[in-house]
């Protein structure tokens, strides 16, 4: 990679699997200007399964979900995720520019390393190229703060290459329901070790049903991707925005100092949403479901709080309420909703099954009736009886 910022011009050869790019001093690779962001970027080499040869790939931001302040683009288009081809032009939002060249190791000479680059000790965990980072604490560079999760690639298949369509949905270009997971998992993370709070939004749109019936369902699309420019535009440096699935979406706050603030940025968000889009000569108002959770109050892991931010949607869609906050669920409200969901995904299954019970006649003895009666075969746990 050749870069050009400010202070000089270097050629910098890429050996290791990861580096981060940024003004501050501890990035692998500083970049000298105040317009750039103090972690700007990432590059993160994987291997291509088409081309059978490693490829890197450059992320705007750390790690740790932080997005920079001006972007990164490729080819003069601004871009999330990239992976780099032969010839690139990078730019950083700003004066700073790189361009990227596939070198075989084998030509490079010792005068195209650049020295202001710190190697990585050799004790610090490597990323292996068939792994995708998904856990990151907030100082990579020391060895006991730094660690991979895999399990998540169980959802990505098989397919052991970094693509970015497995992150991004591919309409409004947000992270989807799996980067959005993962960034979930690296806030709680540092959440725990700074001792913050962190919340999660879960927002459905309201009867959106309507507008594919009525527009036809390329409008629809096109609202969905004004949905997302809004709620872009809504949110702070640092919170993330995704789509859920559907007409859903998701925000992440991974830093919120007191409860009240939470109601101002959720009446923003209701009211951008509320304001009316125009797409292609149709204008329409939207009309918001939204359920919220907070770390550590409403869940320690992932998966509470979401069950937890959904249980708060689906509540709030059945009595039309915004009032997120000063609404308490009761245990049963929650313990409901889940079995109710639990029930959805049984029929999905095909978990439930159909017993026949004969009603006998105690005088003749004989059958005079049967009663039918369904029963939850629980994979884990058996036949699940009726007052559980």
């Amino acid at each position: 990679m050749v870069l050009e910022d400010s202070n000089s011009r270097r050629t910098i050869s890429l050996e290791d699997s990861k580096y981060s790019l940024g003004r501050h001093s501890s990035n692998s690779i500083i970049i000298y200007s105040k317009q750039v962001s103090r972690r700007h970027a990432t590059l993160i080499r994987k291997f291509n399964r088409k081309t059978n040869q490693d490829s890197f790939w450059i992320l705007d931001g750390d790690l740790e979900g932080q997005k920079s302040q001006n972007g990164i683009f490729v080819n003069g288009e601004k871009c999330t995720i990239h992976e780099l081809k032969d010839g690139d032009l990078i730019n950083f939002g700003c004066e700073v520019n790189a361009s990227y060249h596939a070198v075989s190791t084998a030509t490079i000479s010792d005068s195209f390393i650049d020295k202001n680059v710190p190697k990585q000790s050799t004790k610090s965990v490597k990323q292996p190229i068939n792994q995708v980072p998904t856990l990151y604490l907030d100082n990579p560079t020391e060895e006991s703060d730094f660690a991979l999760e895999t399990s998540s690639l169980k959802d990505l298949g098989n397919d052991d290459t970094f693509q970015e369509e497995s992150y991004l949905d591919p309409l409004t270009e947000l992270p989807n329901r799996i980067l959005f997971n993962e960034y979930i998992s690296i806030a709680i993370t540092n959440a725990k070790r700074h001792r913050n709070c962190l919340a999660i939004f879960l927002i459905d749109i309201k009867n959106f049903s309507e507008i594919n019936d009525n527009f036809g369902y390329k409008i629809g699309d096109y609202f969905l991707q004004a949905i997302a420019e809004r709620l872009k535009n809504c949110i702070r440096t640092g919170d993330i925005a995704a789509r859920w699935g559907g007409d859903e979406f998701a925000i992440l706050l991974p830093h919120i100092n007191e409860e009240d603030n939470l109601y101002k940025i959720t009446q923003r968000i209701i009211k951008e949403l509320k304001d009316p889009f125009t797409v292609e000569d149709n204008n329409q108002s939207l009309a918001t479901h939204l359920g919220m959770a907070i770390y550590p109050k409403n869940g320690q892991v992932p998966q509470q709080l979401l069950n937890y931010a959904e249980t708060q949607l689906i509540h709030h869609k059945k009595t039309d309420n915004h009032n997120i906050l000063n609404e308490n669920l009761s245990k049963e409200d929650v313990s409901l909703s889940q079995v109710e969901k639990r029930l959805y995904e049984a029929l999905t299954k095909e978990e439930l099954c159909l017993y026949y019970q004969p009603q006998l006649n105690s005088n003749t003895r004989k059958t005079e009736a049967i009663e039918a009666f369904i029963r939850w075969n629980h994979p884990k746990y058996g036949l699940v009886p009726p007052r559980q």
